[in-house]
C-alpha cells in the first residue's frame, strides 16, 4: 500500500497539477491584495522561497494509505498472449459502481465502489477494490483473466496515462495503434473557488475516468441496489472523516 500510495504521488500529472494549483492561488492572492508587497508577504506563507512543489503530494502520501486500508486486495494473473501496458500515470482509480449509474462527477480515493488497479508486470496486475460494494468473481484472492479482459484492463492503463503509455516488445505496432483511440486526451483537474459558511474555499478536484469498462473478475453486490449515487456532485464516500481546523 506504501508503494501504491508513493507511486501515485510522484507523477509528472501530479506535479503539473501542483503547478495549477499555485497558479490559482497566486492570482487569487494578488487580485484581492491591497498591495503587491501584501500579496508576495501572503504567497509566501504558503511557497516559501525555494519551495519544491512535490513536497505537498509526496508529505501527505502516508496517510493517503488510511483512506484505502479497507480495500481487498486481489492478484490478476495475466496468461494470455495479450501483456498488460503500463504508463507515466500508472496507479489507476476507477469506479465501476458509479460508473455504471451514469455518475458524471469526481470520485477519489474515499468514494464508495473504489478500484485501484496497478499493473506490475505484463503478467501480474494487482487489484484493490471496494469489498462492500464488490466481491472477487471467483471468491479467490487471486485470478486468471482471458485475452479478452487483459485488452480491457489495457484500455483503461491508456486512458489513464498523462503523456507516455509502454508496451513490451511482444506487442505488435498495430496492437499499439488499436490502444490510440483510448489515449483521447488528458484526463484534467479543476480548481475553482466556492462560498461557504467559513467563507472562500478552494476546491480541487481530482480527474476520473467516467466511461464504462468491464472488469469481469469483479462483481457488484446486489446489496448496492438501494445506495442512491447522484448523476453529479459529491460521490458517496465510504466513510467520513473527521476534519480539523
Amino acid at each position: 500500500m506504501s508503494f501504491i500510495a508513493f507511486q501515485n504521488a510522484r507523477t509528472l500529472r501530479i506535479y503539473d497539477t501542483q503547478v495549477e494549483l499555485k497558479n490559482f492561488l497566486t492570482t487569487f492572492i494578488y487580485d484581492h491584495s491591497k498591495t503587491p508587497d501584501d500579496a508576495k508577504k501572503t504567497l509566501n506563507r504558503y511557497y516559501p522561497n525555494g519551495c519544491n512543489l512535490m513536497e505537498a503530494p509526496i508529505n501527505t502520501t502516508l496517510s493517503t494509505i488510511e483512506t484505502f486500508k479497507d480495500l481487498q486486495l486481489l492478484v490478476i494473473e495475466n496468461n494470455s498472449e495479450t501483456e498488460f501496458i503500463t504508463s507515466d500515470n500508472p496507479v489507476v482509480l476507477y469506479n465501476k459502481f458509479l460508473t455504471n449509474r451514469d455518475y458524471r462527477g469526481n470520485y477519489g480515493l474515499a468514494s464508495k465502489g473504489l478500484c485501484i488497479l496497478v499493473p506490475l508486470t505484463p503478467k501480474i496486475c494487482i487489484c484493490l477494490f471496494d469489498p462492500k460494494i464488490y466481491f472477487s468473481t471467483n471468491n479467490s484472492m487471486i485470478c486468471s483473466v482471458t485475452k479478452e479482459t487483459a485488452h480491457e484492463l489495457n484500455k483503461i492503463f491508456c486512458r489513464n496515462s498523462y503523456e507516455m503509455t509502454f508496451f513490451t516488445k511482444r506487442h505488435s505496432e498495430e496492437y499499439a495503434y488499436e490502444l490510440r483511440d483510448y489515449f483521447v486526451d488528458k484526463l484534467e483537474s479543476t480548481t475553482k473557488m466556492v462560498d461557504s459558511n467559513v467563507g472562500p474555499i478552494i476546491l480541487h478536484a481530482g480527474a476520473s475516468i467516467l466511461e464504462k469498462y468491464e472488469l469481469p473478475f469483479i462483481t457488484i453486490r446486489k446489496s448496492t441496489k438501494s445506495l442512491n449515487v447522484p448523476i453529479l456532485g459529491p460521490a458517496p464516500h465510504r466513510y467520513i472523516r473527521k476534519t480539523t481546523y
